[in-house]
């Protein structure tokens, strides 16, 4: 069990006064909390409905400033473009269906078919739809930090992060289009990928935001 450090909102170290000034660009009001992960050294970020995001202390102690404006940044645009409520929202209406499919096969046995049908549907849903949408959605987190703090910062953050964590860059192509389909982020090397993409076909100037 990780231990959860108070808020630092007040505290005046300059990797937080860091932290806080993307709050304060995005005129939202700061909720962050520290999570004391250096015992198992995991470098995360993550965040949660009412612009609460956490960072794991092995995180902070191993980025540099702007690289955790980056991580920050990123978290923002989740909040910002809601999209947990998005992938709450949609993960709902899948299950109301699979639920609906089940109930009218009790009520009328013609409808039978419909339980294959919908534990079909719910399978493919939770390994392969809902992890494409968060997949997007983590590219879309990407472009929104991107125009924040700048395309290197972002790709600089993504690449110590993995290597803090020592995950690859690259998944192997024995796994490309299997185990990778399933993952709720794309590997480092095709979100760099959408980044670069991204700067030649619009411009550094016109990230989304």
């Amino acid at each position: 069990k990780y231990n959860r450090i108070p808020s630092i909102e007040n505290n005046e170290d300059t990797k937080i006064q860091s932290i806080l000034k993307v709050f304060r660009d995005y005129n939202i009001t700061p909720h962050i909390k520290i999570i004391d992960t250096n015992s198992v050294k995991i470098a995360n970020g993550y965040q949660s409905d009412k612009y609460y995001i956490y960072i794991t202390s092995y995180l902070l102690s191993n980025l540099s400033e702007s690289e955790l404006e980056a991580v920050v940044a990123h978290e923002i645009g989740h909040l910002v473009m809601k999209h947990n409520l998005k992938h709450f929202l949609i993960s709902w209406l899948a299950l109301v269906f699979g639920i609906n499919a089940f109930l009218l096969s009790f009520i009328e046995k013609k409808f039978y078919i419909l339980i294959p049908i919908a534990i079909i549907f719910l399978y493919i849903f939770a390994t392969l739809i809902l992890p494409l949408l968060q997949r997007s959605d983590e590219v879309k987190a990407d472009l929104f930090a991107c125009k924040a703090v700048g395309a290197d910062t972002v790709k600089s953050a993504l690449v110590s992060i993995d290597n803090l964590n020592k995950t690859p860059l690259k998944f192997s192509p024995k796994y490309m289009y299997t185990f990778s389909l399933t993952l709720s982020h794309p590997s480092t090397t095709v979100r760099i990928k959408k980044i670069n993409e991204w700067s030649q076909k619009h411009g550094e100037d016109k990230f989304p935001s």
